[in-house]
């Protein structure tokens, strides 16, 4: 029986291979079609790309039996949620170019971290929110127009660390075409209860990434290897009926395919699919 379906980041191997190398490289090893491409140098990065390797891709991409589900903006060199307006509208600027490569390369998801502070200067409530709205209604016309569908991920260094401020947030915006990737391993990082996340972002809900952490070290470790609870979230899933991706995101500097192993091993025996037994 197939079960709950998974995709791969490519996050552990972008130092060591582009975007496309890694794909391959997880398909070869693991049997992974579909992938979340992390965006970074030299990984996957608009003024790196050339014209042919642009135009090219999307028919790589078909012959070879790949797909990307999603492309995943972080928390880099560009920041949503800076106090300057002028920093923001880089930010927008740089991920509406992600945006527009996304709809050529037939992406269905643009995965967006909605900036970063620090954890010493938070902004009062409503000046994060008006910062996330002012981004998404930037960010969400362009994607509509390019075919994609914007989600926001509850992430720690953000204004929006747990999913109810996350809710919030997309609520406010209100935006047609914007949901969220709920993480498992953040939102359990955070003290929260991702099974009641869950119940919460449901109605956004576009996608889940999954990994493990400690609580007094923050990860995206092997699954297995910390404190995420994945019995009782595959049981919610299930319950749910979810008819998702869970994106395995791992960044694990060390044997990433061991990591892969054993992610696949432990999420398949509770009920994930395992790309490494064939469509």
């Amino acid at each position: 029986m197939v079960g709950l379906a998974v995709s791969a980041f490519t996050t552990s191997y972008m130092f060591r291979m582009d975007a496309l190398a890694a794909m391959r490289h997880l398909r070869a090893r693991f049997g992974f079609r579909r992938f979340t491409v992390f965006v970074s140098s030299p990984h996957v990065w608009l003024s790196e790309i050339s014209p042919v390797q642009r135009r090219e891709m999307p028919k790589i991409i078909k012959g070879e039996g790949l797909e990307i589900a999603a492309i995943c903006y972080p928390p880099g060199d560009y920041n949503l949620a800076s106090y300057a307006a002028e920093v923001r509208r880089l930010a927008q600027a740089d991920i509406r170019g992600y945006i527009d490569l996304a709809g050529e390369w037939g992406v269905e998801v643009m995965m967006v971290v909605p900036g970063r502070v620090s954890p010493l200067m938070m902004p009062p409530t409503e000046l994060a929110i008006a910062h996330f709205v002012e981004g998404a209604r930037v960010l969400a016309p362009a994607a509509r127009d390019a075919g994609v569908k914007l989600l926001y991920e509850n992430v720690p260094v953000t204004p929006f660390p747990r999913a109810a401020d996350l809710v919030a947030a997309v609520e406010a915006a209100g935006e047609r075409g914007v949901g969220i990737l709920y993480d498992i391993t953040n939102g359990t990082y955070v003290g929260d209860d991702p099974c009641a996340d869950l119940d919460l972002v449901w109605p956004h809900l576009g996608m889940i990434d999954a990994s493990d952490t400690r609580r007094d070290k923050y990860q995206h470790a092997a699954v297995g290897t910390g404190v995420v609870r994945f019995d009782r979230v595959a049981e919610k899933l299930k319950a749910r009926k979810y008819p998702g991706v869970t994106a395995i995101e791992m960044i694990v500097a060390d044997d990433p395919d061991r990591a892969f192993a054993q992610s696949l091993d432990r999420m398949a025996a509770l009920g994930w699919e395992d790309p490494r037994q064939g469509p």
